[in-house]
């Protein structure tokens, strides 16, 4: 075990030291520790307003698909594809796939 000798005044000296030295300066830190904190909420806060704008778009109603006749009534819910080429040709593709015999649809998974 090493033992360290020293003597009351420089214990006395150490601990002028030790009061006034490791603080001196962190006001820099401090302050950028600020700012870094208000750039984190104010990015937060923007994420959450964009999320909250997408969910209160307005959405069209469920639509019952047993009760589609014509390709028209799917070209609403089908508006994420930009040609309304495509729209008509997707939404061709869905009603030759929805029973004609008046059944009613057992899942659209």
């Amino acid at each position: 075990m090493v033992i360290t000798r020293s003597t009351i005044a420089d214990r006395t000296e150490n601990q002028a030291r030790s009061t006034s030295g490791p603080y001196e300066g962190r006001g820099v830190e401090r302050l950028l520790l600020l700012v870094t904190s208000i750039v984190i909420v104010s990015a937060l806060a923007l994420t959450a307003r964009a999320r909250l704008a997408l969910v209160s778009e307005v959405q069209p109603a469920p639509l019952n698909l047993s009760a589609v006749d014509r390709r028209e009534q799917l070209l609403p819910y089908l508006q994420t594809t930009p040609s309304a080429a495509e729209r008509q040709y997707i939404a061709g593709k869905i009603i030759l796939h929805l029973p004609t015999n008046g059944e009613g649809i057992s899942h659209v998974g």
